[in-house]
């Protein structure tokens, strides 16, 4: 059966390649027609075979050598990192390694495009690739974890990989309609209604999102029987994929473009789906240690557990605003109190370095910390840790953007904290906020307002 669908791959793929020849052939052949529909030829001089030259047929020739061979390597490839003695699950590998082959061409081809569902080019090599995990996975133990690194790899890498996300996900807005939510009761809200936050919310449907998070669900949750799957997929690419899912997640289940956040947090079953993946982060790092060869990975690549630190900030502060939302802040609330600790990790508090300063990628870390430390979401939990619990949470804020106002920076940050978050400081009694004037300067001198 392997055998049979890496032929049908390379077929599949070959026709592609065709595409360009063909579009070629037309646009050299549009004088011809022109002729023939003037009356100026006949019919057999644009016969089929007439259309193709023996350039082109050796042409067409080329490409299908081209991509059998190439075909072929990549196979014998995957086969002997994927097919030795060492390895499980064998039988259900012969699918895994053809697949390998067809997300080759689809990630190449989607490299091209500005997103890999742009003009539906990829919908035949999709369409193949979802028949061999189909097939594939029929193969795996039920319990085994494997599944989810196919899936993962095959279904949500090639839009992870540049942060995009699949079609429709943000869009689809189902049988509700834009701006509207269901409550936990069963009511119909509209967006006004939802802000209120008198009712918990339930997520939109959403396929696409309820993948990623089956991936770090079964990855996390269930054994691996090929050690090498385990190494190479889950322990190395688990943070890239928790932080994307905790930088998409809340617009893909609200539906909303701006906003999602304030009603994402309200939603009980994604708190509680955060809650299971903050512990699931917080483990990596002593199964990282459990391998030598995933120890030396992650010291090579530090932007690896950059990744998890931010998938684990982003994640913490969302449970953050949750418990605000349901009137249940506390200040001794352990995952507020693992933000504290986690923000010390990423600035590199107490005498350690920070990771960010290690990696390589410069302006992804400087991206890391802004978002980290100088984003508005940040500003509000670590003015609220100083307000409320008395010590501000790890890290230098950067006040530039406050500078050049009519009045102080301090005071400029409070009072954008105070427009941008005033429902959270009335949920947390800190009305006195709302209330603050500012001594500011104004063309007839310094007023309060």
């Amino acid at each position: 059966m392997g055998v049979l669908l890496l032929l049908l791959s390379i077929l599949l793929v070959w026709l592609y390649t065709l595409l360009p020849l063909m579009l070629f052939i037309i646009v050299r052949n549009i004088p011809r027609f022109f002729r023939y529909f003037r009356k100026k030829d006949t019919v057999s001089s644009i016969s089929l075979a007439s259309l193709f030259t023996a350039g082109d047929r050796r042409l067409a020739l080329l490409f299908l050598c081209i991509v059998f061979f190439a075909s072929t390597g990549i196979y014998a490839g995957q086969r002997r990192q994927w097919m030795r003695a060492d390895n499980a699950n064998l039988q259900a590998k012969e699918y895994y390694v053809v697949g390998q082959v067809v997300y080759t061409y689809r990630r190449a081809i989607s490299s091209f495009l500005a997103h890999p569902d742009m003009y539906k080019i990829l919908v035949p090599l999709n369409a193949f690739q979802k028949l061999i995990y189909t097939m594939g996975v029929t193969q795996l133990p039920a319990d085994d974890a494997e599944e989810a690194v196919w899936a993962e790899q095959w279904f949500v890498y090639i839009y992870s990989r540049n942060l995009k996300v699949k079609q429709g996900s943000y869009s689809d807005y189902g049988e509700l309609g834009k701006g509207m939510f269901r409550g936990a009761n069963g009511k119909i809200l509209t967006k006004e209604e939802a802000k209120k936050g008198e009712v918990p919310l339930l997520p939109s449907d959403n396929e696409y999102f309820d993948l990623v998070w089956h991936c770090l669900e079964t990855m996390a949750t269930r054994e691996f029987a090929d050690k090498e799957m385990r190494e190479h997929h889950y322990l190395r690419n688990y943070p890239g994929m928790a932080h994307y899912y905790a930088l998409k997640a809340s617009r893909g289940y609200a539906k909303l473009f701006l906003g999602s956040r304030r009603f994402y947090v309200q939603m009980e079953s994604m708190t509680k789906r955060n809650e299971l993946l903050v512990d699931w982060l917080e483990e990596l790092p002593d199964k990282w240690r459990q391998s030598e060869k995933i120890s030396s990975f992650i010291r090579e690549h530090p932007k690896v557990e950059a990744m998890r630190e931010m998938a684990l900030i982003l994640t913490l502060v969302n449970i953050f605003d949750a418990r605000i939302w349901a009137k249940e802040f506390d200040c001794a609330d352990p995952y507020f109190r693992r933000l504290y600790a986690i923000r010390g990790q990423l600035v590199g508090e107490n005498n350690t370095t920070s990771v960010l300063l290690l990696m390589k990628e410069k302006r992804t870390a400087l991206q890391f910390y802004k978002v980290a430390i100088n984003s508005p979401m940040a500003r509000f939990s670590n003015f609220v840790a100083k307000e409320l619990c008395g010590t501000a949470l790890p890290g230098k804020e950067n006040m530039r953007e406050f500078e050049q106002r009519a009045i102080s920076p301090e005071d400029a940050r409070r009072r954008d904290i105070r427009a941008l978050f005033s429902p959270e400081l009335k949920l947390l009694g800190m009305t006195d906020v709302l209330e603050e004037k500012y001594w500011t300067k104004t063309p007839h001198g310094y007023e309060y307002r």
